[in-house]
This record gives structure tokens, sequence and C-alpha cells, in this order.
């Protein structure tokens, strides 16, 4: 991060579970600030017909592979995401609206925030 110019970034899917943020805080918790994480919030209805119905051909993307996954998340990451809730730095977007409405939601956060 040292060598890129500017001095925002964006870090996409990550933390996802306790060891990424012990890492994180080991390794650039004192110099960077944390100013929000955004969380996508979706039903897992939603979550699995969208994965069902990307088409990328996956041979894991069923239904029950789908659903052992947001066990995964359910145990790992849903923990983490309450630390920044309970931090205040969580900033929640509605995703199981259009695109376009996330996309906008996302924009208006960032614009915000940064």
């Amino acid at each position: 991060m040292a060598s890129c110019p500017g001095n925002r970034f964006l870090v996409d899917g990550f933390p996802r579970n306790q060891e990424n943020v012990s890492t994180w805080n080991a390794m650039v918790g004192k110099e960077v600030e944390v100013r929000c994480m955004l969380f996508y919030s979706c039903s897992e209805e939603v979550c699995i017909a969208r994965v069902l119905s990307r088409g990328q051909g996956r041979a894991d993307d069923t239904r029950e592979v789908i659903l052992k996954r947001i066990q995964v998340y359910n145990s790992s990451t849903l923990p983490i995401v309450e630390q920044f809730r309970s931090a205040g730095t969580l900033r929640v977007v509605e995703s199981d609206a259009s695109v376009e409405e996330v996309f906008a939601a996302t924009r208006a956060i960032l614009a915000t925030e940064m």
C-alpha cells in the first residue's frame, strides 16, 4: 500500500474470519484508519437463487454446497461483521434490491465516508 498513489483503498471480501483480523491488525492496524466496512445484506434465499443463476457452470454451485458456504460464513464471518457494528464502522447495504439500487446505496455510503 505504501507504494500506491493516494491514500484510500477499498479492500474487497476481507476480513473473513478472526485470523484475517489479527493478521491485518499486526501488519497495518496502527498505520491504517478503517473508515467503514460495507456489508451487503441479502436473504439466504436470494443469495442462493443468485448463485444458482449466475451461469458460471461451476460444479460446486449446487444448493447443498451453497448452504455449506453459508454455514461457514455464519460461523466465521458474521462475528467479524458484528465487531465492526459494535465499533460503529459497519455500513449496511440492503442487497436484495436491484443492481441499480444497490449501486446507488453503495455510492451514497462511499460519498459520505470518503
